[in-house]
């Protein structure tokens, strides 16, 4: 038998091999990657408005135990073509894996959520998929200018929602704490999380809301407040606007 046909025979047993191990073993969907935050962890257990289902693990925050669980015990169809898209689309713990479903269903398909389970808007899931190439310069100027923006509208929530002089210590608390300032205020008016900026608290002081003094409201969180927290930005470039 010659080299060729040799491997030509082993590739073929190990197609066969790979096919039987998947028709004994469920293939891995979305609904096996959900999970739900311990409420008796988090500080602010009301509802998360936009929320439209429950959060899901995805390749990067899926527990040890878990991740050998996934791998032995589900399968992933591995994509023919080898290209890096098919392979979001088939493994639902692929950061893109939702985007590429949303854009699969069109304009007027069923919602799709991201995996901290808020809604895709397919026009931006579609414009993502069309990217556009930056040169040095515009990359620099679009990192420079986000980190611009975020600061003063940072410095207006901070002076609407604390009473005056109550205030964050340092700059690496005021990150952590501005993420919490906006999962009250989200829960406060009933607007999703990504939503919430200079504008909403000041809507949130206009409904009565009162001040609050900083050291008497921040408490350092959990790790399950951290780990839901961490997980609330992710994709919110493309998240439906409710």
């Amino acid at each position: 038998m010659s080299l060729s046909s040799s491997n030509a025979e082993r590739a073929k047993r190990t197609k066969t091999n790979d096919t039987t191990s998947q028709a004994q073993r469920p293939r891995l969907t979305t609904p096996d990657l959900e999970f739900e935050y311990d409420q008796t962890q988090l500080r602010n257990p009301r509802s998360t408005p936009g929320r439209i289902g429950k959060p899901r693990y995805e390749e990067d925050d899926i527990p040890h135990d878990l991740k050998e669980c996934f791998d032995n015990d589900y399968y992933v169809p591995k994509p023919e073509s080898g290209m890096l898209d098919e392979g979001s689309k088939s493994d639902p713990r692929d950061v893109f894996h939702n985007i590429h479903r949303c854009i699969d269903k069109g304009p007027n398909g069923s919602p799709t959520t991201n995996n901290a389970e808020f809604q895709i808007y397919y026009n931006k899931a579609v414009q993502w998929s069309k990217p556009r190439a930056l040169t040095r310069r515009e990359m620099i100027d679009g990192m420079d200018g986000a980190i611009d923006q975020d600061r003063p509208d940072q410095e207006q929530m901070f002076n609407v929602f604390f009473t005056e002089d109550s205030r964050p210590g340092n700059s690496i608390e005021e990150t952590d704490v501005v993420d919490y300032v906006k999962d009250k205020v989200s829960k406060d008016l009933d607007i999703p999380w990504y939503q919430i900026g200079p504008k909403q608290l000041e809507q949130w002081e206009e409904k009565g809301f009162r001040k609050v003094v900083y050291k008497d409201w921040w408490k350092e969180p959990t790790a399950e407040q951290q780990r839901r927290i961490m997980k609330m930005p992710g994709g919110a470039d493309l998240r439906k606007h409710l």
